[in-house]
């Protein structure tokens, strides 16, 4: 319907264009000039309008629940992170251990966009990326707020991202109900576009001297108003979802 609407809008244009213009030509005048101005005026108002009621900021929230334990077994697979020792001290492992959830998030956000495969819950199943449209590579080198990333740069390491979207990484303290711990933050925002945050949240430290430390992984995505309605928001609604969809089960412990 919609493809039929895009060859007919223009025919009917000009058919009521053309008319329009021979009755102004017949009946030129002062007042004529003002009644046209006034329509287009309030033409112009009334799509706007239209166009804007139409437009909604919408959010999409996800969520789930994993544990130091997690980081052991991923370091497992990089010769890198094997060289690394935790530290001892509580405060600085609990850094430790938000930037390397960090790196973490961010590799298998790459590893998402690159296509490899990965056991989804012991099923074997295959990860297939979700074909984003407006991509480009976006580079890291101007993050050096991450133990993990410095060594990393080293390889070039960057992502295929929305096109002109940017890469922060935040870390910061909390008087919340975790008691002050800190919190890390893994932000792509894109102008006019989106605000995702995918925050680290500690929720407790060992206890019965168990070292694990548990966590909260929590994806706040906003999509703005004034683009609402752009076919480029709906592509990355379903692209931030599926890629967190990934992370998820990587993650997960």
């Amino acid at each position: 319907m919609l493809k039929v609407l895009d060859y007919l809008f223009p025919a009917l244009i000009i058919i009521v264009l053309l008319p329009t213009i021979y009755l102004t030509f017949l009946n030129r005048s002062q007042e004529t000039r003002i009644n046209i101005y006034s329509s287009i005026l309030f033409g112009l108002i009334a799509i706007f309008t239209f166009i804007l009621l139409g437009l909604k900021e919408t959010y999409i929230n996800d969520s789930f629940l994993t544990n130091s334990a997690i980081l052991g077994k991923q370091s497992e697979s990089s010769h890198f992170l094997k060289t690394l020792t935790p530290p001892e001290n509580h405060e600085l492992r609990l850094d430790y251990n938000g930037e390397l959830f960090q790196y973490l998030i961010l590799k298998k956000i790459r590893e998402a966009q690159e296509g490899k495969s990965t056991i989804f819950n012991s099923m074997g199943t295959e990860y297939k990326p979700y074909p984003l449209k407006d991509r480009e590579d976006i580079s890291l080198e101007e993050i050096n707020n991450n133990r993990f990333l410095s060594a990393e740069l080293k390889k070039g390491m960057s992502f295929s991202l929305p096109s002109k979207s940017h890469i922060k990484l935040f870390s910061r303290s909390t008087n919340s109900t975790f008691g002050g711990l800190p919190e890390h933050s893994v932000v792509f925002e894109k102008k006019s576009y989106f605000y995702i945050t995918i925050l680290i949240q500690p929720t407790s430290g060992p206890q019965n001297g168990n070292n694990t430390y548990f966590y909260k992984i929590s994806m706040d995505a906003k999509f703005e108003r004034l683009t609402a309605g752009n076919s480029r928001t709906a592509d990355y609604k379903k692209w931030i979802q599926e890629t967190f969809n990934y992370v998820k089960e990587n993650l997960i412990e």
